[in-house]
């Protein structure tokens, strides 16, 4: 799955909690999947899984929930994931066709796009640069997703409460149902 963040860290960020930034002017079965809240992140720290101390200096924004096959095929033209679902994370995709997402995202919405590259398919790239000075979509840095995921808590796991079972995740037995469940299925964690 993929998620993506909206992010400037060189701007200051407003005291909202969550940002809506969708189009409900035309309100179709396919737009309706297309709205998202993105959620302010403030600036943090968290111990990582090898017990290093992880500072984040900016704040920034992250979806709330995966990317829907709904909103991926709205954009891209197309849905790759096995375990068909609109409201389902999309799946089996390469990071370079969600750097192109976010791309196509941000252009959708009248944002930079914060990818640039002279040419890109699903297993390559070539000149891809990212320009982090941008206002627009692309994915999380690993330390970014893990505080959006850990909280201020510190917690084990992205849950509500950061213990691990199947009413909190597809986790389990339940992880080989062979199939995916819809995004928001699940408590929040805290952020």
């Amino acid at each position: 799955t993929c998620s993506h963040e909206f992010n400037n860290p060189y701007q200051n960020v407003s005291d909202q909690d969550t940002l809506n930034n969708s189009d409900t002017t035309n309100d179709t079965t396919q737009n309706k999947y297309l709205r998202s809240k993105l959620k302010l992140i403030k600036a943090g720290q968290f111990v990582d899984g090898d017990t290093n101390k992880v500072f984040i200096t900016y704040d920034f924004y992250i979806d709330s929930t995966e990317i829907t096959q709904a909103q991926f095929e709205s954009l891209m033209g197309y849905n790759p994931a096995e375990f068909k679902n609109p409201l389902a994370p999309v799946e089996n995709i390469t990071w370079y066709q969600a750097i192109i997402f976010c791309n196509l995202r941000s252009k959708k919405e009248g944002y930079d796009t914060v990818y640039s590259y002279t040419s890109i398919d699903s297993t390559q790239a070539i000149d891809l640069v990212c320009h982090w000075e941008k206002v627009g979509y692309r994915l999380p840095t690993e330390d970014e997703w893990e505080l959006a995921a850990r909280t201020e808590q510190n917690l084990e796991y992205p849950t509500d409460d950061g213990s691990l079972d199947s009413t909190k995740a597809l986790y389990g037995q339940d992880f080989f149902q062979g199939s995916t469940d819809p995004v928001g299925s699940y408590p929040p964690n805290p952020n």
